[in-house]
């Protein structure tokens, strides 16, 4: 007695064949079997024994397998087959079978679902699956990476490409050699649906259609794969293109006349550089980095869009839903900054309020401090790590050098939107080796080389103080402070759950 896992379908008749779990595990338990269905379970098989070969950074990395059968002739391949991360859809289908000649029309065997947002430049396995012309794609089992799941199934059928799953017997053995990977992603911290519902209903209406962690009007467009720890600024690579932005040619014209109009008001004689992202960043479990790739913009370009563009509901929540729903280009220039919140080492957090000079958001509190990215955190060409940027912050804003914090301490948490000026920034985190005492009058006494914020305080980092300062302020936030709460919480607890104590009354 068997019960039957699965079914192919072909094109020609559109007819069905079905076989045994049994004889997955055991050939001679079904002693009549279709040559195809014997051919396809063999491919299967030989997908599963590519994955084991892959070459993984560490435990909790993916192993992958894909092959492909095409007029009869069969190639395979594993990650990191053709270099370290490579996906194995994507060595086998760019890398091994680079002509498309050997791809049309063909099936994909693949033991984890394609991904469908790749790092920087490099196209997701589902969109190479598509533009290489495959007909059908057997996947093994669905990533569990809350990012992926699922998404890579619905952009490969949308597309006009048949999906079929491995049989249970053969996905349990996918799933036993993922067990470390695939524990890892089941074990992410994970939001209650009420304090899901709670942070849902703190979005502003710009953002409030999409998921991910946000608070008010911020939203992160990429977390880091481990909330708690994040990425090390080492390890976050900015790669800088030597090109200026150039305002497409329906904001020419308005351009112009807000930079006259507003030549005065913003200063627009000093006309600075800034740098905005080209790139929607993206990374998974099993990558090592980030990579930010940035160009330069002037800073009446990036006031035109805050002044102008994000002030039309309509073009900025078109701009948006663009960016956030899969063009991975930003098309709107903007000045990345890094947002630091600080911790010291009695386990306080430094509060600051911004300066009534700044242009954007005076006298607001912040959690922590900002900078914005600057030619100064390049020397020469090529790609540089945040660490140079990280550092020039807490000198030019705190006046703190490498040996008053913990450089090991010092990561970043998310790449996130301040929607409500276009705007990409990352949050980030330090631990520093001095108290709020200690910290406190340094501030005051000494050396800094910016003052963007006059006045500052402390918070416990503790659960009922922190959730308290997010549900209810106790001061008047930057936009973005909630959100640094938020992300400050989950690295230190976890995601917040109906049983603290702020949250009772509300969930």
């Amino acid at each position: 007695m068997f019960s039957y896992a699965g079914s192919w379908r072909r094109r020609a008749g559109e007819r069905r064949i079905r076989w045994a779990d049994a004889i997955l595990i055991n050939k001679k338990e079904l002693p009549i079997m279709t040559t195809r269905v014997q051919r396809e379970v063999d491919l299967m098989r030989l997908a599963i024994e590519q994955a084991a070969k892959s070459k993984s950074h560490k435990p909790t990395d993916p192993l992958v397998g894909a092959v492909v059968i095409h007029r009869g002739k069969v190639m395979q391949a594993y990650r990191g087959q053709k270099g370290q991360g490579n996906h194995a859809e994507f060595t086998l289908l760019h890398k091994i079978l680079r002509s498309k000649d050997l791809t049309e029309g063909a099936t994909l065997f693949t033991t984890l679902e394609p991904c469908t947002t790749r790092g920087h430049e490099k196209l997701p396995c589902a969109d190479w699956i598509i533009r290489k012309g495959i007909r059908r794609v057997v996947i093994g089992i669905l990533d569990p990476n809350p990012t992926i799941c699922g998404r890579g199934y619905w952009r490969l059928v949308t597309n006009g490409v048949e999906v079929d799953f491995f049989p249970y017997a053969l996905a349990s053995e996918i799933r036993r050699l993922n067990s470390q990977f695939i524990d890892a992603q089941i074990s992410r911290p994970q939001l209650s649906s009420k304090v899901a519902a709670l942070i849902a209903h703190s979005k502003d209406a710009r953002i409030a259609p999409y998921p991910g962690l946000a608070w008010g009007s911020a939203l992160a467009v990429q977390e880091a794969p481990d909330l708690r720890d994040g990425w090390p600024v080492d390890t976050i690579q900015i790669k800088l293109t030597e090109r200026q932005y150039r305002m497409p040619e329906e904001h020419a014209q308005p351009f112009r006349a807000y930079f006259k109009e507003a030549y005065e008001r913003n200063n627009f004689a000093n006309d600075g550089e800034k740098f905005y992202a080209l790139v929607n960043p993206a990374a998974f479990s099993d990558a090592p980095s980030l990579t930010l790739s940035v160009a330069s913009t002037r800073y009446s370009q990036v006031q035109y869009v805050r002044e102008v563009v994000a002030q039309n509901s309509l073009e900025a929540g078109s701009t948006l839903a663009t960016l956030i729903k899969g063009d991975l280009r930003f098309r709107f220039p903007h000045t990345l900054c890094l947002h630091m919140i600080i911790r010291t080492s009695d386990g306080k957090l430094l509060m600051t309020q911004r300066s009534p000079k700044v242009k954007f958001e005076p006298l607001a509190w912040s959690l922590g401090v900002e900078e914005q990215l600057s030619r100064k955190d390049f020397i020469g060409r090529g790609k540089f790590s945040a660490r140079k940027w990280a550092k020039r912050l807490m000198k030019e804003e705190l006046g703190l050098g490498p040996s008053t914090y913990l450089a090991d301490s010092m990561g970043i948490l998310s790449v996130f939107l301040e929607s409500q000026v276009l705007n990409l920034s990352l949050c980030g985190h330090v631990e520093l080796q001095m108290s709020a005492r200690e910290l406190a009058k340094h501030l005051r006494h000494g050396l800094r080389t910016d003052y963007e914020f006059y006045d500052f305080a402390f918070i416990h980092a503790e659960r009922g103080q922190m959730l308290e300062e997010l549900l209810t302020p106790s001061r008047l936030h930057h936009s973005t402070t909630g959100f640094r709460i938020l992300s400050a919480f989950i690295k230190y607890f976890g995601m917040p759950s109906e049983e603290d104590e702020p949250l009772r009354a509300l969930v």
